[in-house]
């Protein structure tokens, strides 16, 4: 089914590439709710981010935490 909230914290991208790979990331596109969708990852990668861009999601800086400076956001719409 379509998915509303997608935590996306599996290996790091060195450990399991493939897994944080445009194709991969088009598939959770593909696959999430078209009234809006939420992924949220504590990678900061700028390759992650431009790939996620490039599958047609948003981008944004995410929430800050005590083991990361920074995470990732990001939203199949503008708004979210």
């Amino acid at each position: 089914p379509p998915a509303d909230l997608i935590f996306f914290d599996l290996y790091s991208p060195q450990i399991l590439p493939e897994l944080w790979s445009i194709e991969t990331f088009q598939m959770i596109y593909d696959h999430s709710r078209t009234s809006g969708s939420t992924l949220m990852t504590y990678c900061s990668a700028p390759h992650v981010r431009t790939d996620l861009l490039l599958d047609g999601f948003f981008v944004g800086q995410g929430s800050r935490t005590k083991a990361k400076k920074e995470t990732t956001i990001a939203s199949n719409l503008a708004s979210s």
